[in-house]
């Protein structure tokens, strides 16, 4: 097969793209070959279509200009660069540069973290058992992994990943999760099982538990497998790998997969078991686990905080700038597509000029940042997000940026407390509120998220009928206004001068609509108790109108 010829495969390899040697796209294809982890006595054959993640390559900082060479003088047929978000565009080039320095005679292409490695290898019919020969491939990786100076347990996650294509999580002895890794399957809002996971090791009263037994656990979008990391007199923690129910593997691959990394993964803890658990992440890698909920562990939080040099009481907050193309709607502003990593990178620089104390790491299509709380009053620091909105979209103008901003929260252990309140800001605040604004605080959708949990609690439904719901009904038989003058009402404190003004309305006017709208509902305008079940009514409203029911 030409390797001009493999774009036309399927929707997959259409989405590669070639970063260099165009003028080799005729090279023919007669073996695949997966490269995890460089090494001194790599071989390769003419005709190779050679396969390289580089997360661990760009994590370790492998020189790769020998194997670049040995690839050079083999005359493979191809090599495809596996990427993801934390590759950018910047290291995507400095592999360019040195394409070019060292003259390479085949084509190079890009692929997506998010195409699975039995993506690739399926519509090459010269190999006959895709599942036998990855399995293959991942064991020779792991042998040279464990001959290398970079064999860790958190690089053992990092290649398990790509194989599985999902959340891979090395749990402790008790079930907290203490390192983990994944090409993209903790989207942002995702929770995953903690307690769950606990629950279930804790509750497993099987002495039949293994690595060709593990526990199993279905909800309704995820599969948890869990498999023991344990010696003959000692249970050194599990090992987690979660995918997605309708990916659930049919053929038994993924246990041959797990079971390859068992072995290596027990010598690594070992080994290095304190240091390895502990320490062997970045400090964003941390500082995702805290967002996304990933620690259950007050100690282990505090112990890797204290080596990142973060202070563990602290109040901080979460805010987020969602990005989106100008040109294309989404019911949800959460789901827009991946945001190309230049057009991120400029709007952090921008960002960074006003909120240079801000932690911040990236997403597909968001950036999300870490603020200590300050005594800045939040009328002040709502105009600073209001300038910043105009600067981005004045300077990006064919994207569209919006703001979530949580709670503050006064330790690290809650900061998934606040992304999630920055994140339900975002998805409910724009459906809400739609075009009147575009930052979105928690403080003012507090109410909304306990409403958004019971959208069908037969208490809210009766209160919602027996008041606003009543209202609603009436203008819509009548075709009388009435649902506007109580919205207006209310949004001005129940100022009757300030809300007949808004509605152009003289002030009689307004009192003879409260006096019927008294007359539908049966109650006391002037009642505390009253006003408070027609505040509640109107939120309910807002969320009945999503469709949430």
């Amino acid at each position: 097969m030409k390797v001009q010829e493999i774009f036309h495969l399927n929707q997959n390899f259409s989405n590669f793209e070639v970063i260099s040697g165009n003028e080799y796209l005729n090279n023919s294809i007669k073996n695949i070959k997966i490269i995890n982890v460089p090494h001194e006595n790599i071989q390769f054959n003419k005709g190779d279509f050679v396969i390289i993640s580089l997360d661990i390559i760009i994590k370790e900082k492998i020189n790769f200009v020998s194997t670049f060479n040995t690839l050079k003088e083999q005359n493979i047929a191809l090599l495809g660069l596996i990427y993801n978000s934390n590759i950018n565009d910047k290291i995507i080039k400095h592999f360019q540069q040195m394409i070019k320095l060292y003259e390479a005679n085949f084509p190079i292409i890009k692929i997506p973290a998010d195409t699975t490695y039995a993506d690739i290898i399926s519509p090459f019919k010269f190999i006959k058992n895709v599942n036998c020969f990855l399995v293959e491939q991942f064991k020779n990786n792991l042998i040279h992994l464990k001959n290398s100076s970079y064999f860790s347990a958190n690089n053992i996650l990092n290649m398990l990943t790509h194989y599985l294509n999902g959340l891979v999580l090395l749990l402790s002895s008790h079930g907290e999760i203490v390192d983990f890794a994944d090409t993209g399957f903790l989207i942002e809002g995702k929770k995953i099982a903690t307690d769950t996971i606990i629950s279930l090791i804790k509750n497993n009263k099987s002495n039949t538990l293994s690595t060709l037994n593990p526990i199993v656990y279905n909800s309704n979008s995820e599969a948890y497998t869990i498999y023991p990391l344990e010696t003959y007199d000692r249970k050194l923690g599990y090992l987690c790998i979660v995918e997605k129910s309708k990916e659930i593997d049919r053929d038994n691959y993924n246990i041959k997969i797990s079971n390859e990394a068992i072995p290596f993964m027990i010598i690594s803890l070992i080994t290095y078991h304190e240091k390895e658990l502990a320490y062997n992440k970045s400090k964003d890698e941390f500082i995702r686990g805290l967002l996304y909920g990933l620690y259950s562990d007050k100690n282990t939080i505090e112990k890797e905080a204290k080596f990142f040099n973060i202070e563990y009481n602290l109040k901080r907050f979460v805010w987020i700038i969602n990005i989106r193309p100008l040109k294309r709607s989404h019911s949800d502003p959460l789901t827009s597509e991946k945001i190309p990593g230049n057009i991120i990178n400029e709007a952090l620089n921008f960002v960074k000029t006003n909120f240079y104390e801000d932690y911040a790491i990236t997403n597909n299509s968001s950036i999300i940042f870490i603020r200590l709380k300050h005594d800045i009053p939040n009328e002040k620091l709502l105009q600073k997000y209001n300038d910043l909105l105009n600067t981005l979209e004045f300077q990006i103008p064919e994207y569209k940026f919006s703001i979530g901003v949580s709670r503050a929260y006064d330790t690290l252990e809650e900061l998934n407390l606040a992304y999630e309140d920055a994140i339900f800001s975002l998805k409910i605040g724009a459906k809400i509120f739609k075009n009147r604004k575009t930052i979105y605080a928690y403080d003012d959708l507090i109410i909304y998220h306990f409403l958004y949990k019971y959208p069908s609690d037969p208490i809210l439904e009766r209160l919602y009928n027996n008041g606003i719901g009543k209202i609603y009904s009436y203008d819509i038989e009548n075709n009388t206004q009435l649902f506007q003058t109580i919205q207006v009402l209310i949004k001005h404190n129940f100022n009757f001068s300030e809300a007949a003004d808004k509605l152009f309305i003289h002030r009689n006017t307004l009192y003879q609509r409260l006096k019927k709208i008294e007359k539908i509902i049966g109650l006391d305008i002037d009642s505390s108790e009253t006003r408070l079940v027609l505040q509640l009514g109107l939120k309910i409203h807002d969320i009945f109108s999503l469709n949430l029911k």
